[in-house]
């Protein structure tokens, strides 16, 4: 193995291994060569200098028994990244990563606690299972951009959306996520995929959704459906032409165009609709809101609330109103934390329950309206967003077609965020799409152009 420590100036790069930390000082690089091999045994990673790994120029390793971190403010590129965590041991990403040649899971979890894996055009997930996998229950997403002219059961990065077209597609975003989104009267498995390629319409796709049993979220595998949404937020069941509940997918012929999908229940979904959910914190309390728009045999429900999204624990009852045209709901939490995590468990009179998506909340987040104005406009329109703590967001405007007119990065500071688009003066009159990916979701707002 040769490890080189390159330095600006004499003495102004460090690298460390301490404290259980191998640290990387601002100004710093590490660079390895010869498919070199770094191995972190139950040590946390802190990048604030610079690891740019070509293909072919090493691979690090995290390996030990214990929950391990990735975190600094500079994003690295990792030739090879391999988990071999001991049981169910973690890496948590507390920075985004870009992987070169692939992801190797030998065994433990990658937590994706918010952030992003970038893959290279190149790169794939290389031995995702049941006991060594990505997550990413509160949000964050892995995401590569392929391009994909006339699929044959393509499947890019190995992410686990394999499209079959006689289209030319072009260059295609394809994103996977893992928080459970809301579809119509139940909610979806913890994998969600948005597909956005360059040609959009007349695709008479084939497209199969690969899962994992750990990710169906108290799904039966035997009943499981397609569900589309073009904004990712309202869904809408798409059905199964083919569902192989042994080597875990869904598939569905004759696609028109390609968005936002997740599988949920195809067959006899809960007699419930769910509009809304929310936890906010009000003085030393949080509220738990809910609200329906159609309940039917619903007895009651159980809040249950979580400090990681993994393990739940029941805090609250609430008796159903049972009201056909909907009701609302409030329930107090008093025991708040600084961060949590809450879902509701949805019983029927028969004693069957399914549950709800979940909701980060908590006394450690406040609402997020996302807003353009003026809307309709004549040459101007901005862009506003609050959220409670510094992140990174990707801005974009597109026409109807779904052509990104403009991207931008945006690093948004706690409290109101606000933004200009550019090119508004320059546009016809017409119906534009303005899209926010921000820690895994999707906030999407029409604005008219006069």
């Amino acid at each position: 193995m040769k490890i080189f420590l390159l330095l600006p100036l004499l003495m102004l790069g460090r690298l460390t291994e301490c404290a259980a930390q191998l640290y990387l000082q601002s100004g710093a690089v590490l660079k390895t060569t010869n498919n070199a091999v770094i191995t972190l045994q139950d040590i946390d990673l802190i990048n604030n200098g610079t690891i740019s790994q070509q293909i072919g120029e090493g691979r690090f390793v995290f390996a030990g028994s214990s929950n391990n971190n990735i975190s600094g403010n500079s994003n690295p590129l990792f030739d090879i990244f391999e988990i071999a965590k001991t049981g169910t041991a973690k890496i948590l990403l507390s920075q985004n990563i870009n992987i070169g040649t692939s992801v190797n899971f030998t065994s433990g979890l990658i937590d994706l606690n918010n952030n992003n894996i970038l893959l290279q055009p190149t790169a794939l997930l290389n031995g995702e299972n049941e006991n060594s996998r990505i997550t990413g229950i509160s949000a964050g997403y892995i995401e590569i951009t392929s391009t994909l002219n006339a699929p044959s059961a393509m499947n890019a990065g190995n992410l686990g959306a394999v499209i079959t077209s006689p289209q030319n597609l072009g260059t295609s975003i394809i994103h996977r996520s893992h928080v459970p989104v809301t579809t119509g009267a139940n909610s979806g498995i913890q994998r969600t995929f948005f597909i956005s390629p360059s040609n959009n319409s007349s695709l008479n796709a084939t497209f199969r959704f690969y899962y994992l049993d750990a990710e169906l979220n108290g799904k039966n595998k035997n009943t499981l459906g397609l569900w589309k949404s073009t904004d990712g937020n309202t869904w809408s069941l798409v059905g199964a032409d083919n569902r192989d509940a042994t080597n875990n997918y869904v598939e569905k012929n004759s696609i028109a165009d390609l968005s936002y999908w997740t599988l949920s229940d195809a067959l006899n979904p809960l007699p419930l609709v769910l509009l809304s959910f929310s936890a906010i914190c009000e003085n030393n309390f949080a509220l738990v809101r809910w609200e329906t728009s159609i309940e039917q045999n619903i007895d009651h429900f159980v809040i249950q609330k979580s400090e990681d999204g993994s393990l739940w624990n029941d805090v609250g009852y609430v008796p159903a109103q049972n009201i056909s045209s909907g009701a609302k709901y409030d329930w107090k939490d008093f025991d708040p934390s600084g961060h949590a995590f809450y879902r509701l468990k949805i019983f029927e009179f028969s004693g069957s329950y399914s549950l709800s998506s979940i909701f980060s909340g908590g006394c450690n987040d406040i609402s997020m309206p996302f807003t353009v104005y003026p809307n309709p406009t004549d040459n101007a329109a901005t862009v506003r967003i609050s959220v409670r703590q510094n992140t990174k967001a990707e801005l974009m405007l597109m026409n109807a077609s779904g052509e990104i007119l403009e991207l931008h990065d945006w690093y948004l500071q706690v409290g109101v965020n606000t933004f200009s688009l550019l090119n508004i003066p320059k546009l016809a009159s017409g119906t534009y799409i303005v899209r926010l990916l921000l820690n895994g979701n999707n906030f999407q707002q029409k604005l008219i152009k006069k």
